[in-house]
């Protein structure tokens, strides 16, 4: 049995900064959220992890997939080359709904638990 979660990325960023200690509210100038983005995205940020069912295991992942865009330590290979790369200025990024499907019942090295796949589909913008 799966079950598909649609989550709004900016209010995870905002809960990620505030638990943080960075104060609540926060917003991130260059991430935009765009639920455009959900159908016409240049690459998608997938993370899978299987565990017990546990909700901090699904909070880590979400924080996981967050992290680089949130600390700017995202870019694509194949849609910048290494010498682009070298006189990168500034990224920012469009992002779409987070996507949590979570599959019940899989079998696990520690017995049954749950896989959790993340989606979240970005739009890259390279500021030479």
């Amino acid at each position: 049995m799966s079950k598909i979660d649609i989550i709004n990325p900016m209010e995870y960023i905002s809960s990620i900064l505030e638990s943080s200690g960075y104060g609540s509210g926060l917003e991130v100038g260059h991430i935009e959220y765009d639920k455009s983005t959900n159908k016409e995205f240049h690459h998608q940020i997938i993370k899978e992890s299987t565990h017990d069912g546990t909700i901090l295991f699904t909070a880590n992942l979400i924080g996981e997939a967050l992290l680089p865009l949130i600390n700017k330590h995202l870019y694509f290979k194949d849609s910048i080359s290494e010498e682009e790369l070298m006189s990168l200025k500034d990224v920012n990024y469009v992002i779409g709904d987070i996507e949590l499907e979570s599959e019940y019942g899989v079998k696990a090295s520690f017995g049954t638990g749950v896989k959790d796949t993340i989606s979240i589909p970005v739009k890259v913008e390279y500021i030479f």
